[in-house]
């Protein structure tokens, strides 16, 4: 019952390993624009030379991770829970809802224990990405608190 999905997808599928090469090469250009323009203007293109420099940071990050899960994990084949979707979802809304921090503690604790269980289950596509989205939302209201008590309510 608990695993669902364990049908022809693996990790390391070559049009996978391609995706994310193309998201690396992609964040490499961008930061190279990025670069470009922020070095050599000194006008709202130095702003826009920042951003794609940070975007192309992000990019470069996700295609290198994404790569090194799919060649670490090779030939392992997916395994996709309700449960590590459901906590992928609650974390998504906790990051979303970190404006209001009750509502987003509440998702954040209901991510991390649906992680848990999916990982229990099995699930090593969705249920740790789940974890760590609800894990990313704690330190958030952590940090949104501490700001309020030391710095704004002064």
């Amino acid at each position: 019952m608990g695993k669902e999905n364990q049908g022809n997808d693996f990790f390391g599928n070559p049009r996978r390993i391609k995706e994310y090469r193309a998201l690396f090469y992609s964040g490499v250009v961008l930061s190279i624009v990025g670069l470009f323009l922020f070095t050599f203007f000194t006008n709202y293109l130095s702003v826009y030379g920042m951003a794609f420099l940070f975007i192309g940071f992000m990019c470069i990050m996700a295609g290198f991770l994404g790569l090194r899960e799919e060649f670490g994990k090779y030939g392992t084949a997916r395994i996709e829970t309700r449960w590590g979707k459901l906590a992928l979802a609650t974390g998504t809304i906790s990051l979303f809802s970190a404006h209001s921090p009750p509502i987003s503690l509440i998702f954040a604790v209901a991510a991390i224990l649906l992680g848990k269980k999916a990982i229990k289950r099995g699930d090593n596509t969705y249920g740790k990405d789940g974890m760590i989205c609800g894990i990313i939302a704690l330190f958030i209201i952590c940090y949104l608190l501490i700001l309020e008590v030391f710095f704004i309510a002064r």
